[in-house]
C-alpha cells in the first residue's frame, strides 16, 4: 500500500483547510493532532454545507483517516470526536487493530 501522502493531490490540501476552517475543534493540519473522528462523521459533513464537492469531501476524509498519525492515534479505548470536537465514542480493540495493520502496510 503506498503512503497517504503520495496520494494526496492540491485539492485535498484546499478541502482540509477548509475543514479545519469550519471545524477547527475536530480537523487538524498537523497528523500528530489528529484524533478519531465519530463513527458516521462523513454523513455529517456530507449533510452540511461545507462548500466541499461531494467527491472531494470523500476523497479528503479517506486521506485524512489514512494518514499514519491518525492511524497511530487509533488507540483501543481512545474518545472518537465528532465535529464540536467532543468525545463521541470510543475506539474498539478490533478497529485498533485494523488501524495497526494499516500503519504497518504503509511502513509506518
Amino acid at each position: 500500500m503506498e503512503n497517504a501522502k503520495a496520494d494526496k493531490d492540491p485539492n485535498q490540501d484546499a478541502s482540509l483547510r477548509r475543514l479545519i476552517a469550519l471545524y477547527p475543534a475536530c480537523f487538524h493540519l498537523s497528523e500528530h493532532e489528529r484524533r478519531p473522528l465519530r463513527v458516521g462523521i462523513s454523513g455529517e459533513l456530507e449533510a452540511a454545507d461545507t462548500g466541499i464537492a461531494l467527491v472531494q469531501l470523500r476523497q479528503v476524509l479517506g486521506w485524512y483517516c489514512g494518514s499514519i498519525g491518525y492511524l497511530q492515534n487509533m488507540i483501543a479505548g481512545a474518545d472518537r470526536i465528532g465535529l464540536n470536537g467532543l468525545p463521541s465514542g470510543v475506539v474498539t480493540e478490533a478497529e485498533a487493530a485494523h488501524a495497526k495493520k494499516r500503519v504497518s502496510a504503509q511502513g509506518g
